[in-house]
């Protein structure tokens, strides 16, 4: 293929995937299927079965797929794309680490807890080996695991895998940023739902207070701390945490 006709190709591609996410955050999942369906069927005609954006595409319509409620099908597909990336690029590329972190989230969404933790519990050691610890694989491998945990009820493994993640966001992004406040935030929830209250409003209260630091007091992230805050202790917060 001509460096030209690939640039023309990527560009498409590029338009068609910022057009498919608007549709999901959008809620319509069905025009993002219709797109990427289509961008698949370029790709197995141009590109061939075998080809990296062509697995790629799968994957794009699983996710799809997964936000209409179609877990069957999102399953189907992402079980078979993974099978062809582990086939074609090797078990330690990075798409094929992304694929089965992929899968797994899917697993977990369908109720198929512990099918997710087996396949998690490996990607994240080889995403940790291959990628490090803030490669967003990674930390994405991490999230997912720690929420299959809490669901198959072993809260002390879940609540290990959100403090490490929480350790890593304030040493790769520093305590202030939004995401390292969100990670404080679901650990809080985390040491609640395990009994450790005490623990879990002192975690909330220097999430409010660096929140209302950082964001302003009516940022959303603020009063959402705010509002777990108050219902942990039962006794109403405002500005500046008072």
């Amino acid at each position: 293929m001509g460096v030209v006709l690939r640039f023309l190709m990527e560009a498409r591609a590029r338009r068609r995937r910022r057009r498919a996410a608007t549709y999901l955050a959008a809620g319509r999942a069905d025009k993002a299927i219709k797109l990427h369906e289509r961008k698949l069927a370029d790709n197995e005609r141009k590109l061939g079965a075998d080809h990296p954006l062509t697995l790629r595409s799968r994957g794009m319509i699983a996710q799809a797929y997964q936000a209409a409620g179609r877990t069957d099908e999102a399953i189907a597909l992402l079980e078979s794309a993974l099978a062809d990336t582990e086939r074609i690029m090797g078990a330690d590329n990075p798409a094929t680490l992304g694929t089965r972190a992929l899968l797994a989230q899917v697993y977990l969404a369908a109720g198929r807890t512990d099918e997710a933790i087996a396949l998690l519990e490996p990607t994240l050691a080889d995403s940790e080996r291959i990628l490090g610890t803030a490669h967003l694989t990674t930390a994405g491998s991490r999230l997912i695991l720690a929420e299959a945990y809490r669901a198959a009820g072993r809260a002390d493994e879940a609540i290990a895998q959100y403090v490490r993640m929480h350790a890593d966001n304030e040493r790769i992004l520093g305590t202030d940023h939004l995401t390292t406040l969100g990670s404080r935030l679901v650990l809080a929830v985390a040491y609640q739902d395990a009994g450790r209250t005490g623990e879990a409003i002192a975690l909330l209260e220097s999430a409010l207070a660096d929140s209302e630091r950082t964001l302003g007091t009516d940022h959303p992230f603020t009063n959402g701390a705010r509002e777990h805050l108050a219902a942990l202790t039962g006794k109403p917060t405002r500005g500046n945490g008072t």
